[in-house]
């Protein structure tokens, strides 16, 4: 007789026990592999936090965890710590990452506060507070190339001995990418809206803040690598070119484009095309909150007509030149910028 041949109610059942057969060995296959990708993420954590323990840096979780079943991974760790074996450590309540299983090269992060980091033998060290924070994370083949990052209502409260300084923001951005038709450089673009500094001046009104910059050869950043990792100048300096850098505050603003360079001692040199809209309010700002400097718009201004034939207006443009820290307009220097140390530099 025919395997196929029989009733038709007997061929029906034949057609479901097939097709439940099916389903089960496709759910015993899936699960498989969802339990060899749990144990692969298990095993590389691991390894990782190995190689950073023998470069010195130990991280742990009071609790970890990976779920997710059946089509995502979650991995939770609660009481996040980390150590760099010379007294700097920082702490977080909890940290949360979810990939999907067919989509892993996406990552997306969510932390729970507080976060706090310091040396305790110096007494400086600072506390992070947040409503949310969320991070997206996508790779390629060679590692990250897009980082996004979006703090709602972030707190920031930095101290040293007995002495404090708290900023709060009503969101605080950060954005990294790759640049699409120069892959080897990096782009980095960071905002906080309504940031407010009233403590370390009463009378400083709250204000946006921008900027962008272009790192060459910077995409090793993305990856954990140091700056000095990177490729500098034949002086050794590290060059990078500000895109944008604003502050706004109503109408007054003060915005800058331009080339600097990070020389080794943290000294800064470069070129800056700098616009100001609002001078006579900026001016106002600064005799609040810094009488000593009230008088440095109208030296801008008076140095702006001066390079347009006397004339200038509501907007001033002004090309800045910095060497070592040291910045003029033309030849009249009219500040010093402190040295700018940065860790891994």
């Amino acid at each position: 007789m025919d395997a196929t041949s029989g009733t038709p109610r007997q061929n029906v059942k034949r057609k479901y026990t097939w097709l439940a057969g099916a389903v089960v060995l496709g759910v015993a296959l899936w699960s498989g592999v969802w339990h060899y990708g749990r144990s692969v993420i298990a095993h590389e954590l691991d390894a990782e936090l190995t190689r950073l323990s023998i470069a010195g840096i130990e991280i742990g979780c009071a609790q970890r965890e990976i779920s997710g079943y059946p089509f995502r991974y979650d991995l939770s760790c609660q009481q996040l710590r980390a150590a760099d074996g010379i007294g700097f450590s920082a702490q977080l309540a909890e940290l949360r990452a979810v990939a999907l299983m067919y989509n892993p090269r996406h990552i997306i992060l969510e932390a729970d506060g507080p976060a706090v980091a310091g040396e305790p033998r110096s007494g400086t060290g600072a506390e992070l507070t947040f409503e949310t924070a969320r991070s997206s994370v996508m790779f390629s083949g060679a590692g990250p190339d897009k980082v996004d990052a979006v703090l709602q209502g972030p707190v920031l409260t930095a101290f040293n001995g007995t002495a404090s300084v708290r900023v709060t923001s009503d969101k605080s951005e950060l954005h990294l990418r790759t640049v699409p038709d120069a892959p080897q450089n990096l782009d980095a673009f960071v905002s906080a809206d309504g940031l407010d500094l009233t403590s370390l001046s009463p009378d400083l009104p709250e204000f946006d803040a921008k900027l962008h910059i272009r790192v060459p050869n910077g995409t090793p950043l993305l990856a954990g690598r140091p700056l000095a990792y990177l490729p500098r100048a034949a002086d050794g300096s590290l060059p990078v070119e500000v895109r944008l850098a604003s502050m706004t505050s109503g109408t007054a603003s003060v915005s800058a484009t331009g080339e600097l360079r990070l020389k080794p001692g943290g000294h800064v040199s470069g070129e800056l095309d700098v616009q100001l809209t609002g001078v006579d309010r900026i001016a106002d700002l600064l005799s609040d909150i810094a009488p000593a400097a009230s008088a440095l718009p109208a030296t801008l201004q008076s140095a702006a007509q001066a390079m347009n034939g006397g004339e200038t207006g509501e907007t001033i443009r002004l090309p800045l030149t910095i060497q070592d820290g040291v910045v003029r307009v033309g030849l009249l220097p009219i500040g010093q910028l402190a040295p700018v140390h940065v860790p891994g530099f």
